[in-house]
């Protein structure tokens, strides 16, 4: 018989699957976990009782959520809560909520007209009410259409904030608030898009409202109201089964958000109660190769809104909201001129003689003096040609003689010569093309659509040389999303890069390193793309391959003469948004259970991809949904699994730890969502789940965040609870409403009274464990009992309670004759080290039935005095004793079983055994 003591002196071992239980060659086998579960192993080695989450709040109507992390810095962040239909914002764990105000905005849903307001448009621009209770906007491009309206605040909402909610349907506005007519000291001028917005101000006695637009078409105002007292919720989308969809990119204060089958959106924010959703829409593109049909585009106009007819069908109701790009045959413009300093599109002469006749017409009512202009180049400078007019003109023809020479022409009004009235200014040049850019804003027929003119048209002649917009409801919105390089990329069947830094800005048109990438993937499902990440390549997953897009050096910008993809992986991803670990990529494995890394191979320059549940293969056959990743006080992958169950994964390159254990979440609740933020000053990261919940026979959805391990010490806090509620207050037995959240359950309390606190026989100040206690109808707890009496507290923490539980792998060593497997052995005596524990807190046996607590005659005595009881009320702050006796039988598998439970903290730092084995 061979006896020998054996030290687990590090729990960052983590799980080893079953399927590796003969595997004792191995050598993390000997510290390896067959059982896991509510133990948070440290990269140091310890485990600690896992910390309880706290209770924060309900979803929106307790309905399935997902969350959107907001990190501006890390001391400015946010939780983006997102709802079937519904945004609602965390910030410092509350809500943003709106307070009562008696202000108003009068008649800010314009419900007959727009009386209230002031028409300041600027000559030739007009604001327009229609019968839809909206008002229309439209400028001249030099002139902005504007609505002012001053608002007064009583006496008694002075000095409040007030929040305006902006409904806008179409076009782009500038919005300002200001102490005066025109002035925006109160919130700086700011571009507001077609979508919802939630506006916060601080309000004096009155403000200035404006709203201006210098689109030349209808740029459509909906709605401005002062929100009453509510909580701040915008309208999203989305339904239900499209939230683990979502996937997101954040740039400073905005967050693109794309979803399979809904046009990209921009969460927006001003200020850290001031949020919009808006549409994503580029003006400039991208678009669809040159039409190749001999169908033909119409359009009535050369600018505002219009109509655009195609001479066969091609429409689709799907097309609204599509862009179409139109080259016309020969070249018109038309202009309203009605300031100083503004200028007329400009046409392109080219030719000879009789050739390079252009046409001016001059109309309206205007004083002043225009003059013609030419240039060389499109973008200047420009010069006098010499021709000055201060009259209507009706077809002037001008011949400039300058033959076989390509030179710009405008007209208009420069400094000093404009006095007042609005002059309509038309070039036309029968040769030569421009290009002009519509959206379509409605369905008439397939032959027959309405547009809104983003970029002046040429002519409105029939054109066969049109550009269809790559994204619409019809063609389909790119859904995956990644900022990287300088460019916002979008992924769909083909690979859209916007032009270097204006990620709203796809123009083809622009030329050098700097324009935008249209691209392909080479081979394989290309619409399957479900996750990319930015790290040193742009690196895809699909369902068969992780693809780079990359340049040909590694360091080099992509551009569009420098872009190739590459396949370096081709273990094929799940739908499943993978993350940046690092310098590495993090992503799950299409069968939907398995769990990689990806890292360059600076020989191949590809990614390579390494398994990291190698050891644990079948741990997440539940399937992962979505992973988080903690930074500290560890490295933690939270893997959220179908069932509601968490995976975690516990990393550190440099020690070679890859620890895996699992989380179960007390109560029965099932974790739906996981979202982590930093936590600077902080030794921990802020983690939040979000759990689905049956309380009182009712379904809810909470939201919970998990303490922080210095909160789970015992001296005297100890937040090993869930769903937990706080109190500190003057002492109490009955703990009145504390826990409304938990009516019916059964909750476990940890408390103490700083007044009388209770001193152990170590003379600390610990918590007690006071028992478990039924939710009263009220979210009372109480009458709280220690020691058959009533117990008051000043501090308590009320939750549900979990157990954690931890199992070895075999015993398998001491074995003199070889191999430890098949041969019977036994552990007589076993010995633990622990820190900050309960004297009751670890409980140790062979097998989760048969569990003993550690022996009390090591504990503190409760007094000084012979014979005293040993303190199980203790909360040691190190616990170190000599082996004693474990109760185990001999078998061809002995193991170690540790269990904690809530509420009472424990640390393990090791557990030694003396293993007999036969042989």
């Amino acid at each position: 018989m061979v006896v020998r003591n054996s030290a687990v002196l590090a729990f960052n071992r983590g799980l080893l699957s079953e399927l590796a239980l003969a595997r004792v060659d191995l050598s993390r086998y000997k510290m390896a976990a067959a059982v896991m579960v509510n133990w948070m192993p440290r990269v140091l080695g310890s485990m600690i009782f896992r910390p309880g989450t706290g209770y924060i709040g309900t979803t929106d109507g307790n309905a399935y959520a997902r969350t959107i992390p907001f990190v501006f810095s890390a001391t400015d962040t946010a939780r983006i809560e997102v709802t079937a239909g519904a945004l609602r914002f965390w910030v410092n764990d509350a809500l943003v909520t709106r307070v009562a105000v008696g202000t108003t905005v009068t008649n800010g849903t314009f419900a007959a007209d727009t009386s209230d307001w002031t028409d300041s448009s600027d000559a030739g621009a007009s604001v327009t009410w229609s019968s839809a209770s909206n008002v229309s906007f439209v400028g001249t491009g030099a002139s902005n259409a504007i609505l002012d309206q001053q608002v007064l605040v009583a006496s008694a909402d002075q000095g409040k904030r007030h929040a305006l909610r902006i409904v806008i349907l179409q076009g782009h506005f500038t919005f300002r608030v200001g102490t005066s007519l025109g002035d925006d000291s109160i919130i700086n001028e700011t571009t507001l898009d077609a979508g919802t917005h939630s506006i916060a101000l601080t309000a004096g006695a009155s403000f200035w409202i404006r709203f201006q637009a210098s689109t030349t078409y209808s740029s459509t105002l909906a709605s401005c109201v002062v929100e009453g007292a509510s909580t701040l919720a915008l309208p999203a989308p989305w339904l239900q089964a499209d939230l683990p969809n979502l996937r997101k990119s954040q740039s400073g204060d905005v967050i693109f958000v794309g979803c399979v089958g809904y046009q990209q959106r921009r969460i927006e924010r001003r200020a850290t109660d001031s949020w919009s959703i808006v549409t994503y829409a580029p003006e400039d593109g991208p678009f669809r190769p040159i039409n190749v049909t001999n169908t033909t585009l119409t359009p009535s106009a050369l600018f505002g809104d219009i109509t655009l007819t195609a001479n066969k069908p091609l429409f689709k109701a799907g097309h609204v909201g599509a862009l179409f790009r139109i080259e016309s045959v020969g070249q018109a413009t038309q202009n309203a001129l009605s300031t100083a300093d503004s200028f007329s599109d400009m046409v392109l002469v080219t030719g000879v003689g009789g050739q390079r006749q252009l046409t001016i017409t001059i109309s309206g009512t205007w004083v002043g003096t225009l003059s013609l202009q030419y240039s060389f180049n499109p973008d200047g400078p420009w010069a006098d040609q010499g021709d000055t007019y201060t009259a209507n003109q009706s077809l002037l023809t001008f011949s400039d003689g300058n033959d076989n020479q390509d030179i710009y022409y405008r007209i208009g009004f420069k400094s000093g010569a404009y006095t007042s009235g609005t002059a309509v200014v038309q070039l036309f040049f029968p040769s030569g093309t421009i290009v002009g850019i519509c959206r379509v804003t409605g369905y008439t027929s397939n032959t027959e659509v309405s547009a809104s003119v983003i970029k002046s048209m040429g002519g409105t002649s029939p054109t066969s040389d049109w550009f269809e917009g790559a994204w619409s409801t019809f063609r389909g919105f790119p859904a995956i999303c990644s900022l990287w390089q300088g460019r916002l990329w979008w992924f769909a069947t083909s690979i859209f890069g916007s032009v270097s830094d204006d990620y709203s800005s796809f123009d083809d048109t622009i030329l050098g390193d700097s324009a935008p990438i249209i691209g392909q993937l080479d081979s394989g499902p290309v619409d399957n793309i479900y996750w990319a990440i930015g790290l040193q390549q742009l690196v895809l997953g699909t369902a068969t391959a992780e693809t780079s897009a990359r340049s040909t050096y590694l360091g080099d910008p992509l551009t569009p003469t420098n872009f190739n993809v590459m396949v370096g992986s081709t273990q094929g991803s799940a739908n499943v948004d993978a993350l940046q670990m690092d310098r590495s990529g993090i992503f799950v494995q299409v069968t939907g259970s398995r769990v990689f890394s990806l890292d360059l191979d600076i020989y191949t320059y590809s990614y390579r991809s390494t398994e990291l549940s190698l050891l644990v293969p079948d741990l997440n056959n539940a399937g992962i949904v979505q992973l988080a990743l903690q930074n500290k006080p560890d490295r933690r992958l939270h893997c959220l699994r179908a069932d509601g169950t968490v995976g975690i994964l516990v990393w550190d390159e440099a020690e070679n730890v890859t620890c895996w254990c699992e989380v179960e979440i007390a109560g029965g609740g099932i974790v739906e969502d996981i979202s982590v933020l930093p936590a600077p000053g902080r030794a921990e990261d802020a983690v939040y789940y979000l759990v689905r919940r049956t309380v009182n026979g009712q379904t809810v959805r909470y939201h919970e965040k998990w303490a922080l391990e210095s909160e789970c010490t015992g001296l005297p806090l100890a937040k090993n609870v869930d769903a937990h509620a706080v109190y500190s207050g003057a002492p109490a037995a009955t703990l009145a409403a504390i826990a409304p959240h938990l009516v019916g359950q059964t909750v476990a309390v940890w408390g103490w009274n700083t007044v009388k606190p209770y001193i152990d026989g170590n003379g600390n100040k610990p918590g007690l464990d006071l028992g478990a206690y039924l939710v009263g109808a009220d979210g009372s707890v109480g009458p709280l009992q220690f020691n058959g009496a009533e117990y008051s507290v000043t501090n308590a923490v009320v939750g549900l309670a979990y157990t954690a539980s931890w199992q070895s792998m075999k015993q398998a060593f001491a074995a003199a004759l070889g191999t430890p497997l098949n041969q019977t052995s036994r552990i007589p005596r076993a010995g633990v080290l622990l820190q900050n524990a309960h004297a009751l807190g670890l409980r140790i046996g062979n097998d989760f039935d048969h569990l003993d607590d550690l022996p009390l005659d090591e504990l503190p005595r409760i007094s000084s005095a012979d014979g005293a009881a040993p303190d199980t009320n203790a909360v040691l702050p190190v616990r170190d004793n000599q082996m004693s006796g474990f109760n185990d039988l001999w078998s061809t598998d002995s193991r170690v079983c540790l269990q904690a439970a809530s509420p009472r903290p424990c640390t393990v730092l090791a557990f030694t055994v003396e293993l007999e084995t036969s042989g």
